[in-house]
This record gives structure tokens, sequence and C-alpha cells, in this order.
């Protein structure tokens, strides 16, 4: 009993030092993507665009340095406002060297489901249908999807899009427990066909 017990200790702990390892290293690379993003976002505003997201992507042995805009205001970039850019940026980057391996560059324009990254995206986009993952289980899940209440300095407050029998369920996230949040790109382009079904939802239930 005292061997799988310690045994369970020290699994316990080398998974939490895995934890704590990873948490380090998505810092770093996050700490590396915003000084690319700052040394691009000059360069980018010069075609009336601006970055939304500046990642990294590891498929396999392939590396990609994706960077997203979108036009100054707040309108998807273009095929050729991406084409336009990439190519200045192409430039920018050879001379800056910011990544020591080999990678490609993407350009991508935000699309339905633009990403949220920054504390103004979510304050932007209150009252949008939006799908919000976390690091780690909270109230038995990673993934919440509803209507974004509210953004604060802090985090953000969803509510659930169906109004359950004791009112509307809402999750207070705070944003050290996000990975990655976006736009509900489908729902909330037939928000109006979803309102009208509520209503009529209403309406039957109370004749």
């Amino acid at each position: 009993m005292r061997d799988t017990s310690c045994f369970v200790l020290w699994l316990g702990i080398t998974i939490k030092l895995i934890f704590v390892l990873f948490l380090e290293t998505c810092s770093l690379m996050s700490v590396a993507l915003d000084k690319i993003e700052y040394e691009l976002s000059f360069l980018v505003e010069s075609f009336d665009c601006k970055i939304v997201r500046v990642a990294f992507l590891k498929t396999g042995k392939n590396r990609t340095l994706q960077v997203m805009i979108e036009k100054m205001d707040g309108s998807s970039a273009t095929m050729k406002d991406c084409e336009d850019v990439g190519r200045a940026l192409s430039i920018k980057l050879d001379v800056i060297d910011p990544i020591k391996e080999h990678y490609s560059l993407e350009i991508s324009s935000t699309g339905m489901d633009r990403p949220l990254v920054k504390f103004s995206d979510f304050e932007r986009f209150c009252g949008k249908n939006v799908v919000v993952k976390t690091y780690v289980l909270k109230d038995g899940r990673k993934i919440f999807k509803g209507i974004l209440e509210s953004a604060t300095e802090n985090g953000i407050k969803l509510r659930s899009r169906a109004q359950l029998q004791d009112g509307f369920e809402e999750v207070d996230l705070r944003y050290d427990e996000i990975s990655s949040a976006h736009i509900d790109g489908f729902l909330d382009h037939n928000k109006g066909d979803f309102l009208r079904e509520q209503k009529d939802k209403g309406r039957n239930k109370g004749s």
C-alpha cells in the first residue's frame, strides 16, 4: 500500500510539473509572438489593416507563422489585402529574423469565426454568440457556448442562449482560464432566425 501511495504521489507531482512547464513554455512563446506583432503592426497599418492575431503553428515537421488581419474599420480583409500585406511582411521578417527555425508565412483574414484575443476584442463583441475553451475543466467542462454578456479587464461573463427553467445560465471566466475564444459565426449569422424561434417558443408556451 505504501509503495502504491508513493507512486500515486509521484505521478501527481509529475503531472503538476509538466503542466507548469507547459504554461511557462506557452508564456515564453506568447511574449515572443507579442514582440513579433509589435514589430509588424505599423507596417500592416500602412495597408489600412490591423493585426488580429499572430500564431506560430506546428504540424509535424512543418512550422507556420500565421498573421491574421482585418481592415481598420473591423471588416474582413480581402484576398488582395492578404497578398499585399504578405509580400511586405515577408521582406520585413527577413530583415528582423525573429524565428531561427525554418517556417512558412501565412496571411489570413478573420472570416465568420473571428478569434477573440485581446480585451478590446471581447469588449467590442459583447452581445455576440461566442465559443470559449478553457485550459482546465470548469463546472465539469472545457467548452462554453453562449452570448458574451460583458467583458471587464479581469474576465468575461457568458449567458446561455436558451432560457432554462430557473432562468438563464451564466458563467464567469477569467482571461487566464481561457485557452481560446471565437465568434460563433454560424449562429451569429443566423441570429435573426434564432430570435424568431425563441419568440415562437414563448408564444406557444403562453397559449
